[in-house]
C-alpha cells in the first residue's frame, strides 16, 4: 500500500505511575528552585537545606505522606546538589582565578552598603575586612595598649592564611581586623597590614598604631609589624618561647641527654621569670657556665640577645598582665569551630562572607550576654574581687601613707616592715603581680579604704558594662541606668563591690555576725551612726527569720516523728552527735550536712545509687573509687593502651617528655 512502516500507540503506561518511585522523577520548577536559592543564602548546606524544606511541608495543612515522595514539592538530593553548585556560582564565583576576584569587585559594593570595609590587592593577594563591630572596637581605650596578632590556615580549599588582630576588652578579647592572604611570607603580611594601615580608619584608638603587639615566634610576621608600625613595640607570647625551647631540648638531632633536658628547660624557665634584670643576668651566667653542651650554649645565647622580647624582667605595666597570646588561639578556635563548623570554606569570598555574619553575629550576642550579665565573666569578675577583698582586710586605713596624687604606699602583709608602692594612674604596684599591670591585693586595699579605682579595676561596674553593649549595638543612645545592678541603694552605695565587715550584736548574745551585702556595688559610709543603724535593722531581720526557721525545723521534726515514727538508736545517734559538736564550723558543717546522702534536696533523672562509705575503701586496686557499675564480661589480658600526652608544658618537663602540639604547622 506504499507504506514503509506502522506506528502502533499503546495507551497504557510501561511503568507504575502512582508509587513513590515514579513521582520522584517530576521535575521541580523554578518558584522550588528559588526557595532554595533562600536557604543556601541562609548559610544552610544540602543536607541542611533539605531536612528544613521537609520540617516545613509537614507543617502545612495540607500536607500528605505523598508529599515527600512528589519530586515537584520534595526535590531529590542530586537536583538540590545541583541548585546549590549553581547557586555557589553565582554568588562566590570559580574556587580560584580570575573569575573570583572579578566577583569579588561585584560584591564591594553590597559590602560598603553594610558598612564593611573590604578592600584587596591581586598581587600578592591579601584581603582586609573591617566589620562594624571592628570598627568600634578601634575606638577603645585599650586598642591603643596592647594588640595580638596570630595566624592560622587550612580554612579553605585553597588553605589562605587568616590573620587576627585582636585587643582585650572587659568581656575578653574583640578582633579589630581580619586578613587574608595567600601565604604567611613577609610580602604577604606587609601587603595585608598596609591595606589596615591606609584604609582610612582611625585605627588603634586614633593613634594609627598600638603601643604592644603581642605574637608567637613568627619572624615574616614580626619582622611586617615592625616594617608596618615601627612606632609600636613586640613582645613575644612566653608560652611559645618555652614550648619552642622544649622542643629544641627534645629534638635528638642536638645530642641533649634525655635525664638533662627537665634540667636545663627549668634553668631557662628561670631566666625567663627573673623579677629583676640583675637577677635575669645572674641565672643567665649561670646557666652558660655550668652548660656542658656547646649546642645548648649556643642556643640560650642567641635566645638572650632577644631577651627584652620575652623576658619577664624587662616587661612592665604596660602588658596589662598578659604574657600570652591566649586570646588569639581562643579566637582560632571560635572561628574554625564556630563560623566554619570545622568544615572548609568553598573560597575566599565564603571566608568572607561567612567573617561579615556568621562571626559578626556571635560576637555582639556574647558581648551583649556580658553587658546583660548572663556570662560566667560576670560572677567569675566578681569572685575575683572578693577574693582579693579578703586578702586586703589585714590593711587597716592608718597604715596607707597617701604620699601624693594617685599614689599610695601600702604595707606588706607578711613583712609589716616592708612596702609597696601603688600607682592608680598607671593602674600598677611594685610587688611581683601588680608590677605587669594586674590588678593586685594592694590596690584592692586602696579602694577600699579610700574609695579609688585603678584603670585595670575588674570589669563589675555599670560603666564597664555599658561600654560592652555599645560596642556591641553601636547604640550610643543605650541609657546607663539599665546597666545598674539588682541592689541600688538610694545613697553612697553606688559603683562599689562587696565589703565584709562584723559587728558585735549585744553583751547577753555575745555573737558576731558578718554582714555580706549582694556582690555588686556596696561603698563605705563615713557616717558612723548611718552605717550602724543600717547593720542594726538587717541583724534584727536575720534574728527573727533565723528563730522562725528553728521554730518550723522542731516542727517538722515533731511532723515526721508523728508520721514514721522513730527507732531509740536513731535518736540516740543523733543526740550523741550534737553533743559533739564543740565549735562553730562543725555546727555549719551539720547544718549543710545531714540527711546529704539520703535526703536530696531535688530530684533529678540519671541520678545514680550511692554506695556504702566503707565499701570504697575495702575494694582492691584498679577499681573505680566511686558508685559507677562496675565493667561487666571477661577481663582484657592485653595492657591498656598509652594515652595521650597531656597538653600541659609543665606537667610534660617534669615527666621528662616531649610536649604534644595543640594544632596546626609550627604550633
Amino acid at each position: 500500500n506504499g507504506l514503509r512502516g506502522v506506528i502502533t500507540i499503546n495507551n497504557k503506561h510501561t511503568h507504575s505511575l502512582d508509587t513513590a518511585e515514579t513521582l520522584r522523577f517530576i521535575p521541580a520548577d523554578l518558584k522550588l528552585k528559588n526557595t532554595f536559592f533562600e536557604y543556601f543564602s541562609s548559610n544552610m548546606g544540602i543536607s541542611e537545606a533539605l531536612k528544613y524544606h521537609e520540617d516545613i511541608l509537614e507543617l502545612k495543612d495540607d500536607f500528605s505522606l505523598e508529599d515527600l515522595a512528589n519530586g515537584a514539592i520534595n526535590p531529590f538530593y542530586r537536583t538540590v546538589q545541583y541548585w546549590h553548585d549553581e547557586w555557589r556560582i553565582k554568588n562566590l564565583g570559580p574556587r580560584s582565578g580570575i573569575g573570583m576576584i572579578e566577583k569579588l569587585k561585584e560584591k564591594l559594593n553590597i559590602y560598603s552598603k553594610q558598612n564593611v570595609v573590604v578592600k584587596f590587592v591581586e598581587d600578592p593577594f591579601a584581603l582586609l575586612i573591617v566589620t562594624p563591630l571592628m570598627q568600634r572596637a578601634h575606638e577603645l581605650k585599650s586598642s591603643s595598649g596592647i594588640v595580638f596578632v596570630d595566624s592560622t590556615s587550612a580554612c579553605d580549599a585553597e588553605n589562605h592564611s587568616i590573620t587576627f588582630i585582636l585587643t582585650p576588652c572587659a568581656a575578653g578579647a574583640v578582633p579589630l581586623a581580619i586578613i587574608i592572604t595567600k601565604g604567611q611570607s613577609f610580602l604577604a603580611y606587609s601587603t595585608g597590614f598596609n591595606l589596615l594601615k591606609e584604609c582610612g580608619l582611625k585605627c588603634f584608638g586614633g593613634i594609627g598604631w598600638p603601643k604592644i603587639f603581642v605574637t608567637d615566634n613568627a619572624q615574616a610576621e614580626i619582622n611586617a609589624i615592625k616594617n608596618t608600625w615601627p612606632e609600636s613595640d613586640h613582645l613575644l607570647c612566653i608560652f611559645h618561647v618555652c614550648q619552642a625551647v622544649c622542643r629544641w631540648l627534645w629534638d635528638s638531632k642536638n645530642n641533649i641527654p634525655q635525664n638533662k633536658r627537665p634540667i636545663l628547660m627549668k634553668n631557662f624557665q628561670n631566666i625567663l621569670y627573673a623579677d629583676t634584670v640583675k637577677l635575669a643576668e645572674y641565672n643567665f651566667n649561670n646557666t652558660i657556665n655550668s652548660s656542658e653542651y656547646p649546642k645548648w650554649t649556643k642556643y640560650i645565647t642567641d635566645q638572650w640577645d632577644g631577651r627584652q622580647k620575652w623576658c619577664l624582667a624587662w616587661r612592665n605595666e604596660s602588658n596589662r598582665g598578659h604574657h600570652t597570646n591566649n586570646y588569639s588561639e581562643i579566637t582560632v578556635r571560635i572561628f574554625k569551630e564556630t563560623v566554619l563548623s570545622r568544615v572548609k570554606a568553598y573560597n575566599v569570598i565564603a571566608l568572607l562572607d561567612f567573617t561579615c555574619t556568621v562571626l559578626e553575629e556571635h560576637y555582639c550576642r556574647r558581648l551583649m550576654t556580658f553587658a546583660n550579665c548572663r556570662n560566667p565573666k560576670n560572677r567569675e569578675a566578681r569572685i575575683f574581687l572578693d577574693t582579693l577583698i579578703k586578702k586586703a582586710n589585714y590593711v587597716k586605713k592608718n597604715q596607707i601613707i597617701h604620699s601624693a596624687q594617685n599614689n599610695y604606699i601600702v604595707p606588706s602583709e607578711k613583712n609589716p616592715l616592708s612596702t609597696y608602692d601603688v600607682n592608680l594612674e598607671a593602674g600598677c604596684c611594685s610587688c611581683s603581680i601588680g608590677k605587669y599591670g594586674k590588678f593586685c591585693k594592694h590596690q584592692c586595699a586602696v579602694y577600699i579604704h579610700y574609695d579609688e579605682m585603678s584603670n585595670n579595676f575588674p570589669p563589675v561596674t555599670p560603666q564597664d558594662r555599658h561600654e560592652i553593649a555599645m560596642l556591641a549595638s553601636g547604640d550610643k543612645s543605650l541609657k546607663i541606668d539599665f546597666f545598674q545592678p539588682f541592689y541600688v541603694e538610694n545613697s553612697a552605695y553606688l559603683d562599689e563591690i562587696n565589703i565584709a565587715q562584723t559587728v558585735v550584736i549585744s553583751d547577753d548574745e555575745k555573737t558576731i555576725v558578718e554582714k555580706n551585702k549582694s556582690s555588686e556595688y556596696v561603698h563605705e559610709l563615713n557616717e558612723t551612726d548611718k552605717m550602724q543603724s543600717s547593720l542594726s535593722h538587717e541583724i534584727a531581720d536575720t534574728n527573727e527569720e533565723t528563730c522562725n526557721s528553728i521554730q518550723n525545723i522542731l516542727k517538722l521534726i515533731k511532723f515526721n516523728d508523728k508520721k514514721y515514727g522513730s527507732s531509740s538508736s536513731g535518736i540516740q545517734t543523733l543526740e550523741a552527735r550534737l553533743k559533739k559538736i564543740t565549735s562553730e564550723g562543725q555546727w555549719e558543717t551539720f547544718l549543710h550536712t545531714a540527711g546529704n546522702v539520703s535526703v536530696p534536696l531535688r530530684k533529678r533523672s540519671g541520678a545514680k545509687i550511692s554506695v556504702q562509705p566503707t565499701s570504697i575503701a575495702r575494694r582492691s586496686p584498679n577499681i573505680t573509687r566511686g558508685s559507677k557499675r562496675l565493667p561487666s564480661g571477661r577481663p582484657a589480658k592485653c595492657e591498656s593502651g598509652i594515652k595521650k600526652r597531656k597538653r600541659n608544658l609543665g606537667s610534660n618537663v617534669n615527666a621528662n617528655l616531649p610536649n604534644a602540639k595543640s594544632h596546626g604547622r609550627g604550633h
